[in-house]
């Protein structure tokens, strides 16, 4: 790596980083509001186990998926041209959608015995509003993974706040429904 680009790495990587921290600043504070305007009760309980495996297992693929096609990307659009890295990504898009709706219908078959495990001491309704809540967030598997393709193309040509911006609202709004 030349000199010149060494900057220019350590400020995309700070931009990166400020904006991920900026979007895992706002996760916390909406579950934040969400414990003091509502208080701790089994609406609350149940909401949170519902969301809790979900939301976790969302977020580690997109990680995943946005730190690991970076480099893939770079060395396709250095080595083949910038329309080979759009058809890469293209095709990467339909693997992981596809990979996707396969791990999630995995996810809902098992879904009722990880919740038990989560929540043993779970009543028959927290247990119902919990199960509700995770089969609603399902579709976050497949919207933050192909999300994830796309944050990593766009990382690539340096637009980091757009590829962003998409991956942080997802997983705290849809959350915030349940409860108005």
């Amino acid at each position: 790596m030349s000199d010149h680009a060494q900057p220019n790495v350590v400020v995309s990587s700070m931009k990166v980083t400020i904006i991920k921290m900026s979007g895992s600043l706002a996760g916390f504070i909406a579950i934040l509001l969400i414990a003091r305007t509502y208080g701790s009760n089994d609406a609350t309980d149940a909401f949170f186990i519902g969301r809790l495996l979900p939301i976790i297992i969302a977020a580690q693929i997109a990680r995943a998926l946005s730190i690991a096609l970076v480099p893939v990307f770079s060395r396709i659009r250095d080595d083949q041209g910038e329309e080979a890295c759009l058809k890469a990504a293209r095709s990467s898009i339909s693997a992981v959608a596809c990979l996707l709706l396969i791990f999630t219908a995995i996810f809902a078959a098992f879904s009722p015995i990880i919740l038990k495990l989560q929540a043993p001491g779970f009543d028959e309704d927290q247990y119902t509003s919990a199960f509700t809540i995770a089969m609603t967030l399902l579709p976050l598997y497949f919207l933050l993974g192909t999300n994830s393709v796309l944050e990593g193309f766009l990382n690539l040509k340096h637009a980091f706040l757009p590829a962003e911006l998409p991956l942080r609202l997802r997983p705290s709004a849809p959350s915030l429904v349940f409860f108005f």
